[in-house]
């Protein structure tokens, strides 16, 4: 090979500046790898913040509505009970109706009784009277 033909170091690097290196590609994708990561971490951070506040917003409200399905079903257990009550006394008034009946029965039959001993004892006064 001729001197005019090789290439020389300088030569080299005069020609091949403007051509990309690894060393070029290397720093460049790092400085980009870098800024992506750091909007990533931020996007990803911001996701994460409304992702918790969400499930905070679907806790509390989740929450509420038990409340307020608790506050219902107490106000129904009131309203059973009230008329658990209200049922056991008309129990006790029927009871004390029934007894009051019996009571009445039995006086009826013995008013009756009597009734119909002082009838009798009238007509056979009446007729002791017509004999005598």
């Amino acid at each position: 090979m001729s001197k005019e033909k090789l290439v020389t170091e300088e030569y080299f690097k005069e020609n091949t500046k403007d051509f990309v290196t690894k060393s070029y590609l290397d720093e460049t994708l790092d400085k980009r790898f870098d800024s992506f990561e750091k909007k990533l971490d931020y996007k990803f951070e911001s996701i994460m913040l409304d992702f918790k506040q969400h499930t905070t917003d679907l806790r509390n409200g989740f929450v509420d509505n038990l409340r307020g399905i608790g506050d219902y079903v107490k106000s129904i257990d009131e309203k059973v009970t009230n008329l658990d009550t209200r049922v056991v006394n008309m129990d006790n008034k029927l009871t004390n109706m029934q007894g009051d009946l019996f009571f009445i029965r039995e006086s009826v039959k013995e008013l009756t009784r009597k009734e119909e001993t002082l009838e009798l004892k009238r007509r056979v006064l009446r007729l002791e009277n017509k004999i005598a």
